[in-house]
């Protein structure tokens, strides 16, 4: 089944949550965040999107960001997941086949899936919901739930060190919201 982005408005920003199937945990693996890093660095780098706020957590992805040019939020998303999910099979297949069993869907176009098929989108109209969604993003491993890192700053793969102590963000190029509101 194709994939739908309803309410799709492409000069708005965007907030996007990416999920792996089942929640299983592969972020915490600096070989799998890699992945998801350099495949950010690539979206950026070649001018398909502009990333303002990012956080990678064990299980999932959040993002805030706008298409450039000709580009659609249904091509981006789906090259993006395809890329990521074929580079993580194939680094499981070499290093953990045990793990990589539990991606197993057996499903008629494919053998393992790795992304949940409901990338959740939703348009940023406002300076308060672009600044409500950046904080829950900067904020989400400190959660209850997560307990990741004390402050949102400390956590490694997220730009809210950018943001609360202005370190230079070293993985991808990340535009700045601070300049739209």
């Amino acid at each position: 089944m194709k994939q739908q982005v309803r309410d799709f408005e492409k000069e708005h920003l965007f907030f996007v949550t990416s999920t792996i199937i089942k929640w299983v945990p592969i972020f915490h693996d600096v070989i799998y965040v890699d992945i998801i890093l350099d495949s950010l660095n690539f979206i950026t780098r070649n001018e398909w999107v502009n990333i303002y706020a990012f956080v990678l957590m064990p299980d999932h992805l959040h993002l805030i960001l706008k298409l450039l040019g000709e580009n659609r939020m249904e091509k981006v998303n789906q090259d993006f997941h395809k890329f990521t999910a074929n580079q993580i099979i194939k680094v499981m297949k070499e290093t953990d086949p045990h793990l990589l069993s539990k991606f197993m869907v057996k499903k008629k176009d494919r053998l393992y899936q790795i992304w949940k098929r409901d990338t959740n989108f939703k348009n940023i109209y406002s300076a308060k919901f672009l600044l409500q969604k950046a904080e829950y993003i900067h904020n989400n491993p400190i959660q209850p739930e997560w307990r990741l890192v004390d402050y949102p700053e400390d956590h490694p793969y997220s730009s809210a060190a950018y943001y609360l102590s202005e370190k230079p963000f070293k993985f991808f190029k990340l535009t700045d919201p601070r300049d739209l509101v």
